[in-house]
């Protein structure tokens, strides 16, 4: 009696989807819409004992040619609805506990997040929800890897939406809004800069405190505003306190609007 030869399991590694696989060039994305890539293939399967039958020699010491082996780096990049992007300390893991279930670290200083954090926003009518991404805080440099930056930018290559907060208590956030959408327009193929913005501005609570008469305000507001949608070129822009959840319900509420319709014109593909 002989065996004839049989093939060996596949080797499958479970990943994340929106993992990229690199090998000197992009080998492909592992996505909802494609969740299996073939990134080597193996060996000729064994001939068994059924190639000795008749032979004088039957012992043989060289098997069949192998299959490939290499290195292969894994890169994730987070499929989420919305990025929440800013400056360090904008008010973004506050926000995102304040729409979500999610338990980012909060502290009043720079750099609190280190790493991207996820959170759904579940609508109370109980229909689809909204995965966002708290993507750290952006520097000056960042799309040339000051501050962690290409480990950060790359989360967001995926998201549909970008959230850009703001502080409204901060010396100069139009400057903060200007310096972060540069270093989103510097960042590889610039693709980032070109995804549908809406800006947020945060702490309206604390932004004028020390104003006590209403006119006043109203027209810092407007002075704001002006700035905003100069530098921005369109009118997406709200209002909010993340700390207080003052306007957080009816800005997401728009949003799942928003992302609604350009999930329609994307034909409900996750962005590339």
């Amino acid at each position: 009696m002989y065996d004839n030869g049989r093939c060996g399991e596949d080797c499958e590694v479970r990943v994340p989807p929106g993992t990229e696989y690199d090998h000197i060039v992009e080998l492909g994305t592992v996505s909802y819409e494609s969740p299996s890539l073939t990134v080597a293939r193996g060996g000729k399967g064994g001939e068994g004992t059924g190639v000795l039958k008749g032979k004088k020699n039957g012992a043989t010491r060289r098997g069949p040619v192998g299959g490939e082996r290499f290195r292969v780096r894994l890169t994730l990049k987070i499929v989420a609805d919305i990025a929440l992007v800013g400056v360090p300390n904008a008010g973004k893991s506050t926000f995102l506990a304040a729409v979500t279930r999610a338990k980012p670290r909060i502290a009043d200083y720079p750099f609190t997040t280190v790493v991207p954090n996820l959170g759904t926003w579940i609508p109370a009518a109980g229909s689809n929800g909204l995965v966002l991404c708290d993507v750290p805080g952006l520097i000056a440099g960042a799309s040339e890897g000051v501050g962690l930056g290409h480990a950060f930018l790359r989360h967001i290559e995926r998201c549909r939406v970008i959230l850009h907060l703001i502080d409204a208590t901060g010396d100069d956030p139009v400057g903060d809004l200007a310096m972060v959408n540069d270093e989103l327009r510097r960042y590889g193929s610039g693709s980032l800069a070109k995804k549908p913005q809406v800006v947020i501005v945060n702490k309206i609570d604390a932004a004028w405190e020390g104003l006590e008469d209403e006119e006043e305000i109203k027209k810092k507001r407007e002075e704001l505003a002006d700035k905003i949608k100069e530098e921005m070129g369109h009118t997406r822009l709200m209002w909010i306190s993340a700390k207080e959840k003052d306007g957080v319900d009816g800005l997401m509420t728009r949003m799942a609007s928003y992302v609604g319709t350009i999930k329609e014109e994307q034909g409900n593909e996750v962005t590339q």
